[in-house]
């Protein structure tokens, strides 16, 4: 009997050893300091050069649609690289939805004198006939088309009349489905 009684002595301090060094221990949290007391570490060098320099904020070919589209319409105000978040607005608390319009622009946005949107306009180029550009460019379309933005694409620039014949037809449709 004594002899059963040392072995579950012996197995109780065994378990109780175990237990010890492999269970979770409660520790003493610290708190963490504030952002304000930690101080920041600079990714890059701010004493360094940079590398950025300045470019124009639209190309040949869309400053010659601006000019020609202040030249035919001077009653409205023409817009040039406007974030798609300024003209759209998400009807969820979603970030889906936000981030599907994030970091994207519209090459000009017409208003008319209290800035609503008449109408946006994308001048492409070739790198829209890429893969990537095309779904970029689809769901921007999808975006505008749902918030009934009336959009606007050309590859080439367009003249005169067919630039009047085209805005007009692109805000009589929006209006239509109104």
């Amino acid at each position: 009997m004594i002899k059963m009684l040392m072995w579950l002595f012996v197995l109780g301090i065994t378990y109780a050893v175990v237990m010890a060094t492999t269970g979770k221990k409660q520790r003493r949290r610290q708190p963490k300091p504030s952002h304000e007391d930690t101080p920041r570490k600079p990714v890059i060098n701010l004493d360094a050069p940079w590398a950025y320099k300045q470019k124009s904020v639209l190309t040949a070919r869309e400053q010659q649609l601006y000019y020609r589209l202040l030249n035919t319409y001077p009653e409205l105000i023409v817009l040039t690289q406007v974030a798609l978040s300024s003209v759209l607005d998400t009807t969820s608390y979603e970030y889906t939805w936000r981030n599907i319009i994030d970091k994207k622009s519209i090459d000009f946005v017409i208003c008319k004198i209290d800035f609503s949107v008449v109408v946006a306009i994308e001048l492409d180029d070739k790198t829209h006939e890429r893969a990537d550009r095309k779904y970029a460019d689809t769901r921007k379309n999808k975006a505008l088309e749902t918030a009934g933005v009336p959009l606007v694409r050309w590859a080439a620039m367009p003249g005169v009349q067919q630039m009047d014949q085209e805005l007009a037809d692109a805000v009589l449709q929006n209006i239509r489905k109104r």
